[in-house]
């Protein structure tokens, strides 16, 4: 992953290990689709952490983002619906 791939580049390159590992493991289809949105709540951390390694964001704008993704990830929000990053 780099820091030019866009979110959804990312979501398409890892998506199908998410999938293969579950079903491998039993899962079902519920914490399949957990399984995917808590890789949405990384992957969008790992946005904001790297945006402020390379100097597109201040730390107080990637603390406030970190938080509202913290806050979305407690209430269930769904960040592909409502990009909160």
């Amino acid at each position: 992953m780099s820091h030019t791939d866009s979110f959804a580049e990312v979501i398409r390159k890892f998506l199908p290990s998410i999938l293969k590992k579950t079903l491998a493991e039993g899962g079902t289809e519920f914490e399949m689709v957990e399984k995917i949105d808590n890789a949405f709540y990384d992957l969008a951390r790992t946005k904001i952490n790297l945006q402020l390694s390379i100097g597109d964001i201040d730390s107080t704008d990637a603390a406030r983002r970190l938080q509202r993704v913290d806050e979305a990830q407690s209430t269930g929000a769904k960040l592909y619906d409502n990009p909160v990053y």
